[in-house]
């Protein structure tokens, strides 16, 4: 096995597809800002595969932090506590590897952020209307947790004064896409057109979503649901469901369905809201495996006959 990391010298995919030919196996590392997958897939024509690299998961993170223990065990208060305390930390600053050694945890975010802005997506695309990109990204950011359209982020511009296409406004948004800071998940629900035009946007890190919102908590919550969703079954596995009912995410594959809500057990409007929604998922989607993700609440609620399980966003990212 060979190991190549930044591939910066011209025709140096000549020498690896000539290794590949010869049967070897060979780790190409990159940095998005040197190449990206799809400039991968052009160069290696078919003789790879992209694995992704994320920032780490919580179980990754409480190793990181010397937490050890099982703690889907019975566990004690003081355990609980510390583990609450260390996803508190997780979800506002993101899950970058850096950030467990580094104190000023946002200046650092920022940096990474101001690095994939000004690098993937400005100067690598060779953008000069910069402002439009981040009104973009700010209403991407503002409409984590609903459906954003082309046609409305390019209503926006122009309600800015920019004479802007929308077609131009779908370049934008694959730049950002390509530079791994977001991904979309499509509605499961949907025709082939809207599945396309009206996905969901979630931020790659739940610290960079920070970044761009004063007061983030739930939309964190949810978009850190996505990012695990994502890694543990892959985008295109993953969906929300919109179709006279909403529900925050549905995987096909395992036919589980999630309501993400920070609180629901002391709050009977948004408990009849978020069950009531399983209820009416039903009646497209028969038996489906329902969950409900809190901060921190857990119980197991019968709606109708459905059952629901209630369980904390900490629980939900170990148990897996």
């Amino acid at each position: 096995m060979h190991q190549i990391g930044e591939p910066d010298r011209d025709g140096w995919e000549k020498f690896v597809r000539r290794i590949a030919d010869m049967k070897y196996r060979i780790n190409i590392t990159s940095s998005n800002s040197k190449m990206l997958s799809n400039e991968i897939a052009s160069t290696l024509g078919g003789r790879f595969v992209i694995m992704n690299v994320y920032p780490y998961s919580f179980s990754e993170y409480l190793i990181a932090n010397n937490m050890t223990k099982n703690y889907l065990d019975v566990i004690s208060t003081k355990d609980r506590a510390d583990v609450q305390n260390q996803y508190n930390e997780y979800v506002t600053y993101g899950a970058f590897p850096e950030l467990v050694e580094i104190k000023n945890k946002r200046t650092f975010l920022n940096s990474i952020y101001q690095t994939v802005y000004l690098g993937d997506i400005i100067t690598r695309n060779k953008i000069t209307n910069d402002f439009a990109i981040r009104l973009i990204l700010k209403k991407i950011s503002e409409s984590v947790t609903k459906p954003l359209s082309y046609n409305r982020l390019t209503n926006i511009l122009k309600s800015r004064g920019m004479s802007i296409g929308k077609q131009t406004v779908i370049n934008y948004v694959n730049y950002m896409t390509n530079s791994y800071l977001l991904f979309t998940l499509q509605n499961y629900a949907a025709k082939l057109v809207e599945k396309e035009t009206s996905p969901k946007y979630y931020f790659m890190d739940t610290g960079l979503l920070g970044l761009m919102l004063l007061d983030c908590k739930s939309a964190q919550l949810e978009n850190l649901v996505a990012i695990e969703l994502m890694r543990r079954y892959g985008t295109e596995n993953v969906y929300f469901f919109e179709n006279n009912v909403e529900i925050d995410f549905y995987v096909p594959l395992d036919n589980l369905a999630i309501q993400v809500s920070m609180q629901v057990l002391d709050n009977i409007d948004t408990r009849e809201r978020e069950t009531r929604a399983f209820v009416k998922l039903n009646n497209f989607i028969p038996n489906a495996k329902c969950i409900l993700i809190t901060n921190s609440e857990e119980a197991v609620i019968d709606c109708d006959g459905i059952n629901i399980e209630v369980i904390p966003i900490w629980k939900w990212l170990l148990d897996n």
